[in-house]
């Protein structure tokens, strides 16, 4: 059983080593810079979606797919846009199926 992990893993790294091969990587001219001023541009740093707050890695991921701090991560805090009663109502009707008796025959 341990092979077969090993095997797994081995292809899965064989299969990224082909990935990372085919990526092509284009020649950066120092002329081309006053062309182009996007080619070298860098994500800046994370910051909070409500009061522009850097947040580093203690930023928290919300539902609507923003970033906020410690203080704006809740909810009710920034106004989030996401509607949590829908997918709530479908786990509940997932989790709970609708248990029907067989009706009886009259006599």
């Amino acid at each position: 059983m341990r092979r077969n992990q090993l095997l797994l893993a081995l292809q899965i790294v064989q299969a990224d080593l082909a990935e990372v091969k085919a990526i092509s990587v284009p020649f950066y001219n120092a002329s081309s810079s006053a062309v182009s001023g996007d080619l070298g541009a860098k994500e800046g740093p994370n910051r909070c979606s409500t009061c522009n707050k850097r947040v580093g890695l203690m930023g928290f991921k919300c539902r609507c797919g923003n970033l906020f701090c410690g203080s704006h991560r809740y909810t009710d805090k920034h106004d989030c846009p996401f509607d949590y009663r829908t997918p709530g109502r479908d786990a509940i009707a997932k989790a709970n199926l609708l248990v029907k008796a067989e009706k009886l025959d009259k006599i």
